[in-house]
């Protein structure tokens, strides 16, 4: 039997989480500061992060501890995992993948804006609707990889030729990405880590347990 390795993969850990709800925001990480005049001034400590929480469902007592297990081998907040939201697995567009799992080619990112904010995207299916809202995911760098997670925030449609423009996103583009890179629309995932004591192991009533959440700071 070989060793974990991370970060856990989706298979290894968000497949089996049994989730029965979850929260996930883009945090801005500001300092605002008030003038004597009742102004407001902002400024940017770093670079905006998601952070999330799960709730985990009613679960046997085998179950349970086969989760507790798995968080365990996390270490804490020494390891990190990859998670996606299962509401968001596909765009609306395609909510169930039958367009995009039948697509013959991967999409891919065409070009970054100056503003750092504004994409488009190549090798899409022909005529295919990216609606406000759907998220995405890409790796760039290496040793090690990074995992850039992005919601599109405008709904675009690319045209005959699969292409589409004007894509505006968030957070930001960060430094480090490569133009033709592969873009993942099909469950796209975040890298992330337990946030220090967030874990709940939950409680047993008879023979079930209820009550296991945690959560979890994207890591960028």
């Amino acid at each position: 039997i070989m060793a974990y390795t991370f970060p856990l993969s989706l298979e290894n850990f968000a497949s089996k989480l049994r989730l029965q709800g979850m929260k996930l925001r883009l945090l801005a990480m500001q300092d605002v500061s008030t003038t004597s005049g009742g102004g407001l001034y902002t400024a940017e400590l770093a670079p905006a992060q998601w952070f999330g929480e799960g709730q985990i469902g009613v679960l046997t007592a085998q179950q349970a501890a086969e989760l507790q297990a798995m968080f365990e081998v996390l270490d804490g907040s020494m390891n990190s995992f990859y998670i996606d939201h299962p509401l968001y697995r596909y765009p609306f567009s395609d909510y169930w993948g039958e367009v995009l799992n039948s697509h013959p080619t991967t999409i891919k990112l065409g070009s970054v804006a100056s503003n750092n904010k504004e994409i488009s995207i190549v090798d899409a299916p022909a005529g295919f609707q990216f609606p406000a809202g759907t998220f995405f995911h890409f790796d760039y760098g290496s040793n090690p990889v990074h995992r850039a997670f992005h919601r599109i925030v405008n709904t675009v449609t690319a045209n005959g030729s699969g292409s589409a423009s004007n894509v505006e996103v968030r957070p930001h583009i960060r430094p480090g990405f490569s133009v033709g890179t592969v873009l993942e629309f099909k469950r796209p995932a975040l890298e992330a880590k337990i946030i220090p004591a967030s874990y709940s192991e939950g409680g047993a009533e008879s023979v079930i347990v209820m009550g296991m959440g945690f959560q979890f700071q994207q890591v960028i």
